[in-house]
């Protein structure tokens, strides 16, 4: 007799937490048998493209109904063989997916704007990504641990004898346990390294080691000539953003506007004015009102909005 699915058995595949025990249960149920036979039974539904499963709006519905707190995981979904691809069952697709042998399947790991989220990755490593920022590995990641990075990631590695690697932006960064950051949005120039504990080699993609960090040391990278500089740093005050807290000493008013980007998912601009100020103080609960106050009784800055777009400007002090 075919086994019958346990309740919970759709909300781990779409967590990506199935292990091969439960898949083979997903495919030997009575539901799955069900289902394909009525599939092939009715060979019409299987002939127009506009059935294909709209998988995006699939996801979306399943991250309306989660935690804001927790990210969406996406599978990137292996192409089926052509007859196979438009099935209108969800299942029946299914079925044809977990049956595929051409290459692992890929996770993606995303934070929505305005957020910051946490997750473990399956080496037992931890993650925390910042608004609008991504991971990318493959399901396989605990005997390839290799991440491609698109954003501002923290993370907190589990040390074990395979090497832990984060892609982006150009250069590889590789590490066994340690604690540091990336950062690398597809708008900026650069990309940055913290390294809070441990070490880190920052090598160019499938190239030569320039760099080895030591804790407290930031590295900045130029995506357009390729050249580096390393600055030691507060790295424990710079990453204080993954427990929701932020702090700033000394810092130009641009690099805090990319900062409060990230903090409260608006667009800030920062006029030539304004852009000379520097500024020292943290944040921890405040609203976007209350920072934008502080930070004009700090200066002679101010602020206006345009659109969707805050921008500071230099304050008129007559």
């Amino acid at each position: 007799m075919k086994n019958k699915l346990k309740p919970n058995i759709f909300a781990r595949f779409y967590a990506g937490l199935m292990n091969p025990k439960e898949e083979r249960e997903l495919l030997s149920s009575e539901e799955i048998d069900s289902l394909m036979k009525k599939q092939w039974d009715n060979p019409e539904e299987m002939k127009s493209a506009t059935s294909k499963p709209d998988f995006d709006a699939l996801f979306q519905k399943i991250d309306h109904h989660t935690s804001k707190q927790k990210p969406l995981i996406k599978l990137t979904f292996l192409k089926i063989a052509a007859g196979l691809a438009i099935m209108t069952g969800l299942t029946a697709v299914l079925y044809f997916a977990f049956n595929q042998t051409i290459s692992p399947a890929q996770m993606q790991l995303t934070s929505a704007k305005g957020q910051v989220v946490d997750f473990t990755l399956p080496d037992g490593s931890k993650v925390w990504l910042t608004g609008e920022s991504s991971i990318t590995y493959e399901k396989t990641f605990v005997k390839n641990r290799l991440i491609d990075l698109q954003g501002h990631a923290f993370f907190d590695v589990t040390n074990n004898n395979t090497p832990f690697k984060v892609i982006t932006g150009g250069i590889e960064v590789e590490v066994t346990g340690t604690s540091f950051s990336v950062m690398n949005f597809s708008d900026s120039p650069e990309a940055e390294i913290i390294l809070v504990d441990g070490s880190v080699n920052v090598s160019a993609n499938g190239g030569k080691l320039f760099a080895s960090m030591v804790p407290n040391e930031k590295l900045i990278f130029s995506k357009t000539d390729g050249l580096f500089s390393i600055e030691k740093v507060n790295a424990k005050e710079l990453t204080l953003w993954k427990e929701e807290k932020i702090s700033f000493s000394n810092t130009p008013l641009p690099e805090i506007a990319k900062a409060l980007e990230q903090r409260y998912g608006k667009s800030f601009s920062v006029e030539n004015g304004a852009a000379t100020y520097n500024f020292t103080f943290g944040l921890s609960t405040e609203t976007l009102s209350e920072t934008l106050e502080l930070i004009i009784t700090l200066a002679p800055v101010t602020y206006r909005i345009e659109g969707e777009t805050i921008v500071f400007e230099k304050a008129d002090l007559k």
